[in-house]
């Protein structure tokens, strides 16, 4: 019960009402009740902020990992040269006599059934 219902019950129950008339007492009766009623959207307010923020808090760790995901995206598109350089390689008859040349030079292969080729 807010303070001013406990004094508007105080009042009613002195005698003389307090030098109150019965409309002053009936207003100050509808401020106590329309208090209560302010007091319960308030409590509903409170409560609808506290979801507000809730549903903040989420978005922000959501957009937190979004943002991880698309650094990583970017960082891959910034190493895209890259790979483009190594696709073009693998496609030159060039780069493939060198890789084989490098292979046999590696592990001493015999190049004796290459000689009908040079």
């Amino acid at each position: 019960m807010c303070k001013a219902q406990v004094i508007l019950e105080t009042i009613k129950k002195t005698k003389g009402k307090g030098g109150m008339t019965a409309l002053q007492i009936e207003l100050a009766n509808a401020q106590a009740e329309d208090y209560r009623d302010m007091k319960r959207e308030i409590t509903s307010i409170k409560s609808d902020m506290n979801a507000v923020k809730n549903d903040l808090s989420e978005v922000k760790r959501d957009l937190a990992s979004v943002t991880g995901k698309l650094d990583l995206l970017i960082k891959q598109g910034e190493n895209k040269p890259l790979l483009t350089i190594i696709l073009e390689l693998i496609k030159n008859k060039y780069f493939w006599l060198v890789v084989s040349l490098i292979v046999i030079g590696v592990y001493g292969l015999d190049l004796s059934g290459l000689k009908g080729l040079f």
